[in-house]
């Protein structure tokens, strides 16, 4: 084949394959078959590649359609590890599709929720399903059966619902809207905090919370407008309070190093591990980084990030999931690479210092490559190449903390804050790092 046929078939092939990314939002485009393009493109654009996957031997009906499926996997591999945006976005749906895997693991050992029901605000009907409880979350579904749907000529949507929980328990609560589906709009609602642990450990046989039923309305200005509230009673089988918890009891001391790994709550859907403390005079720990637990027979349970920064002053709640509530292996052992350190740094800027600035934070290099106003405000440009940088905890200017975190790709992250000019400005940066230090702590469940 030609260079001029080989370059074609490539620019085709990348053509098809940003299309394609784009009809993952615009439901106008049809991702499937530009994946499907693309793989086919890439694949004569390559011999290589195509010798390599003519190589595999399904059976000969198959052997097209695993040549393009294996090519795609291909694709979505590479732009997971090249593309930030892509990468955003894989997270976010691996995180909506394995979240409430502990929950699942339940239900197939026999696990039952409380019973689901319906309730009617200003007119909208919204079944409310899927309901677990344990220590430290209240987890629901809700489904607008009746959603008004409004969309303009190009066949955008012109209008969103939200329901929030705004009354319950000291709770702090995380909703994840799963969006309009033929009419009927879906959210899921996790309950959080000490206020459901509370009434966990009480065991009481009703839950009252209050929703609020919001719609939005898209246009020149975005606006929202409450539709109404409604209270929500649970009733709550006793059954459901069944929690076990293992002390640890193991100190890591290292320098000037001292994490106290305290206990694990198990419940049937999900784990908690809590644990506090922190290096003296730089910061406190964040919890285990790279941990999980193995039975004997093998089995292997990872941490959840999703709820792992829930806690109070001196102890921080991590997540595992599944849980090992319904493994009959009596020994296990916990295993992690180190603690994750939070250690704030403080610098004066200005905004017409000479730019990059370096902060040394427990060995990582925090640079500062700009710091502008722009038609967004007081934007600051932070870049962290270092394998050891985990996440900011805290980014804040003269103690306001940014209206808008922008791009944050090839190790850069754009923060803006809203917040007068003035000559002199204290930014106070809190990256969470990684202290590596190897932990196995080997533990029974009686």
């Amino acid at each position: 084949m030609s260079k001029l046929k080989k370059a074609m078939y490539l620019l085709v092939g990348l053509i098809a394959f940003v299309l394609g990314f784009i009809g993952i939002f615009l439901p106008l485009l049809p991702t499937t078959p530009l994946f499907l393009l693309t793989s086919f493109c890439l694949l004569k654009s390559s011999e290589k590649l195509n010798e390599k996957l003519n190589s595999i031997k399904p059976n000969k009906k198959y052997k097209s359609v695993s040549k393009y499926l294996v090519s795609s996997v291909l694709i979505c591999i590479l732009s997971y590890g090249f593309i930030p945006s892509f990468r955003i976005f894989a997270n976010n749906v691996f995180e909506y599709i394995f979240g409430d895997l502990g929950i699942e693991n339940a239900v197939q050992n026999g696990y039952k929720g409380i019973e689901n029901q319906t309730i009617n605000i200003s007119g909208y009907d919204i079944e409310i399903s899927n309901i677990y409880i344990d220590s430290l979350r209240l987890s629901f579904d809700t489904t607008i059966k009746n959603a008004e749907v409004e969309k303009d000529k190009q066949g955008n949507y012109m209008n969103t619902y939200f329901i929030n929980v705004v009354d319950g328990y000291e709770l702090g609560s995380i909703t994840v809207d799963h969006g309009l589906n033929d009419n009927r709009f879906n959210t899921n609602i996790q309950i959080i905090g000490d206020g459901i642990t509370k009434l966990y450990n009480e065991k009481k046989d009703k839950i009252e919370i209050k929703l609020r039923l919001t719609e939005g309305q898209y246009g020149e200005i975005y606006e929202e407008e409450i539709i109404g509230e409604k209270k929500v009673l649970f009733n709550i089988p006793k059954e459901i309070y069944d929690s076990k918890t293992i002390n640890l009891n193991k100190t890591v001391t290292d320098g000037k190093l001292k994490v106290d790994i305290k206990d694990l709550k198990i419940s049937p859907t999900m784990m908690y591990l809590r644990s506090g403390g922190g290096i003296d005079g730089i910061g406190d720990s964040f919890g285990l980084y790279n941990f999980k637990i193995v039975s004997e027979k093998g089995q292997i349970y990872k941490d959840n990030m999703i709820l792992s920064a829930t806690g109070d002053k001196d102890n921080l709640r991590q997540t595992i999931v599944p849980s090992i509530y319904y493994d009959d292996s009596k020994k296990f052992s916990l295993k992690a690479d180190g603690f994750l350190i939070g250690h704030k740094a403080e610098v004066n800027i200005r905004l017409d210092d000479t730019y990059p600035k370096k902060i040394n934070c427990l060995g990582t290099d925090i640079t500062i490559n700009k710091f502008e106003r722009n038609d967004k405000g007081l934007n600051i440009e932070i870049e962290v190449n270092d394998s050891n940088f985990s996440y900011f905890g805290d980014v804040n200017l003269d103690g306001s903390y940014c209206a808008e975190e922008g791009y944050s790709e090839n190790n850069t992250h754009e923060f803006v804050f809203n917040i007068k000019e003035k000559d002199n400005y204290k930014l106070i940066v809190e990256p969470i790092i990684k202290y590596k230090i190897p932990i196995d702590i080997d533990f029974t469940k009686e």
